[in-house]
Parts: structure tokens; C-alpha cells; sequence
């Protein structure tokens, strides 16, 4: 349940981890330095990322907040602070201004350390483009003001952590999804859990409470009927935003040649040309686009993907200015 910690990493001084490889794997050092790397600068996000990402929501409560709402003839008891004089004397009937107050919204982010997570044909794995994303958007709502949690998803377990504002607590956020990085090896012989996503989507909508905001960090490798049953759960209590990180290679066929590809201990030897194989793995690709797409067709669940072949930091700048309720695209 939430509130398990963890690994905790060095909290004063230096912050020291294992050596990672630029793309295949990403340490804690690397992901707090990521606190410096500005996601603002680009055009200014629309509402409803910007309600997403800085924690902010619309609250039921009206009165001199921060959001204008609408203007109105004032009736009895309104404040007569919120009087628009300048309406007032073009009409001759008082107007008040009305606005809506925010409250802090906990923000969860759900990274997805799997084995299943650990491919890439450009730049970096995908489970290094879902830590940075992580880290990116957790440092942005932490200067916010927001309180963030996690829950760090493994092939055989799930690491949670209760949404809190303090740095420290943050830090040790990154220690685990690192350490899960870490971990990850072509050497690994143990096959993918493809039921822990829907484990981990269950676990959030058990532990936590209506009203919070959910980030999706993941390939959505195993999602099925289950999955899209939890998904819809989920989007009727708390706002959801799915970031798939898709690889463009991935459901490629090669045209020609002979290759190997490994895991480590197999290898396997592949011929290019194959007409029905390319047909059969693009067939595959889109289904599993599909999927998710169906999220937001279906659920009104926003989607912005996230590639393996650019900058992360690039993709979310651009990703601020842009409608995530839109079409989704690439691979």
C-alpha cells in the first residue's frame, strides 16, 4: 500500500549511485540533476495540462480565487469586493465578477520499470525515458507546490510512496525508480510480468482517495479488456493523463539482410524480406496503439506520447503547448 519506502539514497552532500550508460540506464545522480532542466519557456500549456502538472484543479467552492469563472448580475449576499464597476456603470444593473477557487491536488506518477521496458532501437531505453519523464514532471510540480507520489512498477512487485512536497521524500521517489533501472539486464532470464500493470492499476484505484491527478508512465505492455476496465474505474474518480513511450522500431520487420537478436542467453537468427512477418508485426504495433487510443476515444482519457528517439526534456516542452486530447501519434 502507499507509503512503503524505498531505498534512501544520500540526502545531504554529494549524491552518489552506480555508473549507468548513457541510455541504457539511468542512475539517481542523474535524475536529480534533472531538477535544474526547465520544462517552461515553451508556449504556454492549455488549462488542462497546466491543471495537470502544476497540481491546481477547480474546487466546488466559489469566492475570490485565482480562475475567473464568469460575470453576473449580483444578487444578495454576493461580496461587493467582486463588483465589476466598469460593467456596472455601461449597464446600470450591478455586475459581480465570479471567480473559482484552487485547492492542491496529490499528483501520483506510475513508472514502469519492467523487463518489458528495457528495448530501444534509438537513443535511449524505454525505461530511461520513463524515469527522466518521471523525474522531469515530479521536479516541475514540486517547484508548484504540489505534493507527488509514485508507485514504481517491477516484474514482481510494486514500490508506493504516499504524495508529499519535501525534497527528501522526492529523492527517495528516484532511488527506487533508479535502483529498478539499474536492475533491469539483457541477462535477465526471468520472462515479463505482463499482469502487473493491471495489479498496479488496481492498487491505485484501492489506496487512493477520488479527486487526485495520475500520470502513466508506460509501454502499457499486457493492457487488455482488464486493463481498459481499470482504466475506466480510475478516469471516474481521479484525472488521468496516459504517456505511452513507444520506441520507433518496435513492430519493424527488417526489409533485408540476416540478424541475431538476444535477450542474453538466446539468440535467435532472423532473415529479412519476410512479407508476412513485416505484415504480421505491424498488425501487432497497431493493435496495441489501438488500445490506448481507446482510453481517449472511449474514457476522454488525454495521451501524449513519448518516443525513445529524442530528448525527453524536448518532447515535454513541446508537449505543454499542445492538446493532449488529440489525436494520438507515432509508434
Amino acid at each position: 500500500m502507499f507509503g512503503k519506502r524505498g531505498g534512501r539514497p544520500a540526502l545531504g552532500g554529494q549524491i552518489t549511485t552506480p555508473r549507468s550508460f548513457a541510455g541504457v540506464h539511468v542512475n539517481l545522480a542523474e535524475l536529480a540533476a534533472l531538477e535544474h532542466r526547465s520544462l517552461t519557456g515553451a508556449a504556454p500549456p492549455r488549462r488542462l495540462l497546466e491543471s495537470l502538472l502544476t497540481g491546481r484543479h477547480a474546487s466546488r467552492m466559489r469566492g475570490r480565487g485565482l480562475d475567473f469563472i464568469e460575470l453576473r448580475h449580483y444578487l444578495p449576499g454576493d461580496d461587493v469586493r467582486a463588483i465589476d464597476w466598469r460593467v456596472t456603470a455601461r449597464s446600470g444593473r450591478p455586475h459581480v465578477r465570479v471567480y473559482v477557487e484552487e485547492r492542491d491536488r496529490p499528483v501520483v506518477l506510475l513508472v514502469d520499470q519492467r523487463q518489458n521496458m528495457f528495448f530501444a532501437t534509438r537513443r535511449a531505453m524505454k525505461s530511461v525515458v520513463a524515469a527522466e519523464a518521471a523525474a522531469l514532471l515530479g521536479w516541475t510540480m514540486r517547484r508548484g507546490g504540489d505534493r507527488v507520489g509514485a508507485l514504481v512498477i517491477g516484474d514482481s512487485d510494486l514500490a508506493s510512496f504516499t504524495p508529499h512536497r519535501s525534497r527528501a521524500g522526492w529523492l527517495r521517489v528516484l532511488g527506487e525508480i533508479a535502483r529498478r533501472n539499474q536492475a533491469l539486464s539483457a541477462d535477465e532470464t526471468d520472462t515479463t510480468a505482463p499482469g502487473m500493470l493491471d495489479q498496479a492499476l488496481a492498487q491505485l484505484l484501492r489506496v487512493l482517495n477520488p479527486g487526485q491527478c495520475i500520470l502513466l508512465l508506460s509501454d502499457f505492455h499486457g493492457a487488455g479488456e482488464p486493463t481498459h476496465d481499470l482504466i475506466a474505474q480510475l478516469a471516474r474518480r481521479h484525472q488521468l493523463l496516459a504517456m505511452p513511450i513507444r520506441d520507433p522500431g518496435a513492430g519493424l520487420w527488417p526489409e533485408r539482410g540476416r540478424y541475431v537478436v538476444s535477450n542474453g542467453p538466446l539468440q535467435l537468427a532472423l532473415t529479412g524480406g519476410d512479407a508476412a512477418e513485416r505484415q504480421r508485426c505491424a498488425e501487432e504495433g497497431v493493435a496495441h496503439r489501438r488500445r490506448v487510443q481507446r482510453w481517449r476515444e472511449e474514457l476522454a482519457v488525454p495521451s501524449l506520447p513519448l518516443s525513445t528517439s529524442e530528448d525527453v526534456a524536448a518532447q515535454l516542452r513541446r508537449a505543454l503547448a499542445i492538446d493532449p486530447g488529440g489525436q494520438v501519434d507515432g509508434r
